[in-house]
């Protein structure tokens, strides 16, 4: 019999972002855009860095609803 893995998705909270930050780290679109793309206004995003990124999306951990979900 296999090995059977279990996968838990949960909301993002602040105490979720660290884990989201190791999976963002590990490279590709997310390391650079911090799924903040569709959150900010405005022109000039291109410009941010990756941390003001990450600093809109910790902003919105532990709302309600969840801004996304880690798995």
């Amino acid at each position: 019999m296999a090995d059977e893995l279990a996968l838990e998705i949960l909301p993002l909270t602040s105490q979720r972002v660290p884990h989201l930050a190791e999976l963002f780290g590990e490279g590709g679109d997310p390391r650079r855009c911090w799924c903040a793309f569709w959150r900010v206004r405005g022109s000039g995003w291109q410009d941010w860095t990756a941390a003001k990124k990450r600093t809109v999306l910790e902003g919105l951990a532990g709302r309600d609803p969840a801004p996304g979900l880690v798995a």
